[in-house]
């Protein structure tokens, strides 16, 4: 044939221009090949099409690579369907060859990610908790998690026992109610969001600050959600404001991030907070439906989550690896 060509699709989605750089283990995914004459027309001779993926890299093993054949279906004389579906996690080329010849682009570097519907079983669970929001580990190794509805923080050890727990009292003008976002400094201080409020309590549940109102002004919040700590500062997402606010472990404001009319990635809701070993953040956005990657500064690194069969719905916790 003078020119080969393919579309990629899945399901009812077809795209005319991007090669496979994505799939998802276990789940079917196809190529349709098409070949054309030097015109553009469909070519009339039938092809000896073959192809093959091959796992490239295994981030769960040690394992050598490997390689498995595909089956390919004669659609037409001209169109030619190949079927894959990874069935481990990590990168594979995909190879598609006309009589022997890779076509245009081949191998294709393909990434396999977990089925988001089959991450498995919990291996572990925390009993008795209402309406469960935040989470956070502190240096002794205990989970603290914030309870919406319990209106409380309850403290647990390793053995998922209940050590303590830290009532939020609803009659107490510095208290909040319902507890969203938490986290742990160094010393085991507790930093806790509610709705226009950022508290710090030590250990014990003591308090030892209490923060913020609504607005829009530095220290005021409208729908705190996602915190945590980076490097002796803490980050909060400011929801309603579209923006992070960044503050000293005493509570004392230092800079916003998001809402400058410069920053052309503004924020739109976002929800969490993470960072990586390299220092930059990771924020959770449900307005734009992404994730945003940017510098312990700010500055906008890139972004993901909104294309593709890796599509973010309403991103909101978030937990970044170490590796």
């Amino acid at each position: 044939p003078d020119a080969v060509t393919f579309v990629l699709y899945s399901g009812k989605t077809v795209s005319r221009s991007l090669p496979p750089s994505c799939a998802t283990v276990d789940h079917s995914a196809h190529v349709l090949v098409q070949i054309t004459d030097s015109s553009g027309r469909p070519h009339q001779q039938e092809q000896k099409i073959s192809a093959h993926l091959e796992l490239v890299s295994n981030p769960d093993s040690n394992s050598q690579p490997r390689v498995t054949s595909l089956p390919v279906i004669m659609v037409s004389l001209s169109e030619y369907e190949v079927s894959y579906m990874p069935v481990s996690r990590g990168k594979h080329t995909l190879s598609i060859l006309v009589n022997g010849c890779h076509i245009n682009g081949s191998p294709f570097t393909v990434t396999a990610y977990p089925n988001p519907r089959h991450l498995g079983e919990p291996v572990n669970y925390l009993p008795n908790l209402s309406g469960p929001f935040g989470i956070a580990f502190n240096k002794r190794n205990e989970v603290i998690v914030s309870e919406l509805e319990g209106q409380r923080l309850s403290v647990f050890d390793n053995k998922r026992q209940k050590i303590r727990t830290i009532p939020l009292y609803k009659d107490s003008p510095h208290l909040t109610i319902f507890p969203k976002g938490v986290t742990t400094d160094d010393a085991n201080n507790i930093y806790v969001t509610s709705e226009h409020k950022l508290q710090k309590y030590d250990s014990n549940g003591k308090l030892i600050k209490c923060i913020g109102a609504e607005g829009t002004k530095e220290g005021e919040f409208n729908s705190l959600r996602g915190i945590t700590l980076h490097k002796n500062q803490v980050y909060v997402c400011d929801r309603n404001n579209d923006r992070l606010q960044v503050f000293d472990l005493d509570l004392n404001f230092v800079r916003t991030i998001g809402s400058l009319p410069m920053d052309k990635c503004e924020f739109k809701e976002p929800i969490d907070v993470k960072f990586d070993t390299g220092g930059n953040m990771y924020v959770t956005e449900i307005g734009n439906r992404k994730v945003q990657v940017r510098d312990a500064s700010g500055h906008f690194i890139r972004e993901f989550g909104q294309e593709g069969e890796q599509k973010l719905l309403r991103p909101s916790g978030l937990k970044v690896a170490d590796k």
